[in-house]
């Protein structure tokens, strides 16, 4: 696993300078059609998918399941990585500094409670979080935990507020929460949690892939928090692809999440 950790980071170190280098320009915004996901890829979106690509090739039999290139077979496979390469391609693209390249890594199947290794890195900070199961979560090498209040004093909102529908959703958790933030990154609000950042993280947008949250999820699990649907269900057995999502309930500890959970009920 500690050997995964590392080709993680050197893909993440990578996919970092390659990024800046066109975060913002007009190569960033390119349109090259369609990814696998349905979402629309730029030509930043490629560039750091590419960086992912090579550096799996060399090392083969691996499964890889990507945003934008979907499942492709390295050699005999005998792993599973999954790779969200541009986590917050919408502030990538415009010159926003928060964006996030997001790895994981499954050793059997590609379901969300299978997960072995969670990797993710702030592409401009440098800031990277990483998980193993069962050894705990760490932010730059740094043992990470959730926020033990039971004070919902931060909590990240993504919602596309298109309908009256979602926008009262959201105003739920706004009338109640200290704070909200929306940072436009689902892995990095995620990591915000697990390092105590934020008290909670809410995803009411009936779009969020979980291939975009495998290794977060892993992350915020490790540093003590709880994640599950907005029914409250867990999310372990669900399988991991291009097309499968879930809402989110995210919080430090299992008070906050049940006030989540009966603020988003209402």
């Amino acid at each position: 696993m500690d050997n995964w950790l590392e080709i993680f980071s050197e893909i993440g170190k990578e996919a970092q300078e390659v990024a800046l280098s066109i975060s913002g320009k007009k190569e960033a915004k390119r349109t090259l059609g369609r990814g696998a996901g349905g979402d629309i890829t730029r030509g930043i979106d490629k560039a750091v998918e590419d960086v992912i690509l090579k550096k799996l090739k060399d090392i083969g039999n691996v499964k890889l399941i990507s945003e934008e290139c979907g499942v492709i077979e390295l050699g005999n496979a005998q792993e599973i990585v999954i790779a969200d390469p541009l986590d917050g391609s919408g502030n990538a693209k415009d010159g926003i500094p928060l964006f996030a390249i997001s790895l994981a890594l499954a050793s059997s199947e590609a379901k969300i409670g299978r997960i072995d290794v969670g990797y993710v890195r702030n592409l401009v900070t440098g800031d990277e979080y990483h998980a193993i199961r069962g050894k705990g979560s760490y932010l730059n090498g740094k043992r990470i935990s959730t926020s033990k209040s039971n004070i919902l004093s931060a909590v990240g909102l993504e919602l596309h507020p298109h309908t009256p529908e979602s926008l009262m959703s959201a105003m739920k958790v706004m009338n109640v929460a200290n704070r909200t933030r929306c940072f436009g990154s689902v892995a990095l609000d995620i990591c915000f949690v697990a390092q105590g950042a934020l008290s909670g993280y809410v995803d009411l947008r009936d779009t969020c892939r979980l291939l975009d949250i495998s290794s977060a999820q892993l992350i915020v699990k490790e540093a003590g928090g709880i994640i599950t649907d907005d029914f409250g269900m867990s999310l372990d057995e669900k399988e991991i692809n291009v097309t499968n999502w879930s809402n989110l309930i995210i919080a430090g500890n299992s008070d906050l999440h049940e006030k989540l959970l009966e603020i988003v009920k209402k």
